[in-house]
């Protein structure tokens, strides 16, 4: 299966929220999120979180997972079961850049999310 944008590849400078993404056949199942950070500035943390809703307009009160916090370039790869919430259909990422001290420079990073439904095998060496 294709790999479902969950935040396009942008440049941040402070907090937002990417779109609302329907799952559609990975809705219930095991999912990959790769997050992608292909720019950062020193001396700041990229906080990212992710809320499930089952209609796209109930996004609870809780993100469903949090992902570490991550300061510096790379592909991040992160295993989340869904199978365990089975009415979630939808799924949006939310994130903030923050400065190590309150004298920072302007954050600015720039990263993208996709999520990929997982391979048994996968599961198997996560557990």
């Amino acid at each position: 299966m294709k790999p479902i944008v969950l935040f396009p590849e942008e440049t941040a400078h402070d907090a937002g929220c990417g779109p609302m993404v329907d799952l559609g056949d990975a809705a219930g199942q095991p999912i990959e999120v790769l997050l992608q950070i292909t720019r950062m500035t020193e001396q700041q943390t990229l906080d990212a979180v992710i809320w499930g809703s089952p209609d796209g307009s109930d996004w609870g009160t809780r993100p469903m997972f949090r992902l570490p916090h991550r300061y510096y370039c790379g592909s991040y790869h992160h295993i989340f079961d869904l199978s365990v919430r089975p009415e979630v259909r939808y799924l949006r990422l939310e994130y903030r850049l923050r400065g190590w001290l309150p004298q920072s420079p302007n954050a600015l990073a720039s990263f993208s999310a996709t999520v990929t439904p997982c391979h048994e095998e996968v599961m198997a060496v996560g557990a």
